[in-house]
C-alpha cells in the first residue's frame, strides 16, 4: 500500500452521521488538511519516462520571455508591446516546427527494417488511446451531483476502513 493512503488513514476524521451545512464544511476541511499533509509526505518527484528530448534552451528562454512580455502586455495594455508578443509568438512557432521537423527527420532516419523499428512504429502510430469511461455505477450514470457525492463518500469510505 502506498504512503499517501497510509497517511490519510492515520489522519482520517471521517463521521458519517453529517446533520448540517456545517458538519459537511468540516468534514470536507479536515480531509482536504488530510491529503495536503499526505501529499507533503509523498515523494516530491517521480521520474519522467519519457523518450521524446526535451525543448532546446534557446527556445525555452524565448518561450520565457514571450510569457513575461503578454503578462506586461495584459497589466499595460501598450500596442507596441502586443506588436512585439505577436511577433515573438510567431518566431517561436516557427522555431518550434523547425525542431520537431527536425526531431522527426532523425527519428524517420534512425529506423531499420531489420530490427522491426518500422513496425514498432506504425504499431505505436495506428494505436489508438483507451477513453476513460465517466464516473458510474453499475446500471447507471452519475449525472446528479447528490448520487455522485453519494457514491464518492463510499468509495473513500472503503478504501480508508481497511
Amino acid at each position: 500500500m502506498g504512503q499517501i493512503p497510509n497517511t490519510l488513514r492515520r489522519s482520517n476524521s471521517f463521521d458519517p452521521k453529517l446533520h448540517n451545512g456545517m458538519a459537511i464544511d468540516t468534514c470536507v476541511d479536515n480531509f482536504s488538511g488530510a491529503v495536503l499533509k499526505a501529499l507533503a509526505a509523498s515523494p516530491k518527484c517521480c521520474p519522467r519516462d519519457d523518450p521524446r528530448p526535451s525543448i532546446p534552451a534557446g527556445i525555452q528562454d524565448e518561450i520565457r520571455l514571450k510569457n513575461q512580455l503578454r503578462r506586461r502586455w495584459q497589466v499595460i495594455g501598450d500596442h507596441a508591446l502586443k506588436a512585439e508578443v505577436n511577433r515573438l509568438q510567431r518566431s517561436l512557432t516557427r522555431r518550434l516546427n523547425e525542431w520537431r521537423n527536425d526531431q522527426w527527420s532523425s527519428t524517420l532516419d534512425s529506423l531499420d527494417p531489420e530490427d522491426q523499428s518500422i513496425w514498432r512504429m506504425t504499431k505505436r502510430a495506428m494505436r489508438f488511446p483507451t477513453p476513460s469511461p465517466p464516473l458510474v455505477t453499475p446500471g447507471e450514470s452519475l449525472s446528479q451531483t447528490f448520487r455522485k457525492w453519494k457514491h464518492l463518500t463510499t468509495i473513500w469510505r472503503l478504501s480508508f476502513s481497511r
